[in-house]
């Protein structure tokens, strides 16, 4: 069991990308946090996700809106942090 944990992880260090699933492939291209660290403003990150929308269409889409409709709520209420994660969560669903 070791041998083989330790393989996966000398595969995963030596090809990150392959190690991810589709859906925390596409996570992981939506930013939610500049260079710094700090969250990205709601607005972009829900302007992003729009224009991400327009070429690809979610798996599911009423889980789409349901997540763009908290995203959009907690944004509104200045909590952009949770906004942000509330839009990765929606970007993952679009193919």
């Amino acid at each position: 069991m070791r041998k083989l944990t330790t393989a996966l992880l000398i595969a995963t260090l030596v090809a990150p990308a392959a190690a991810l699933t589709p859906a925390m492939a596409a996570s992981a291209t939506f930013p939610v946090t500049n260079a710094d660290g700090s969250p990205v403003s709601c607005e972009d990150a829900l302007k992003a996700l729009r224009t991400s929308a327009t070429t690809q269409h979610p798996t599911d889409q009423a889980r789409f809106d349901e997540l763009v409709n908290k995203g959009m709520d907690r944004c509104n209420a200045d909590d952009d942090k949770r906004a942000d994660g509330f839009f990765a969560d929606a970007f993952a669903l679009l193919k």
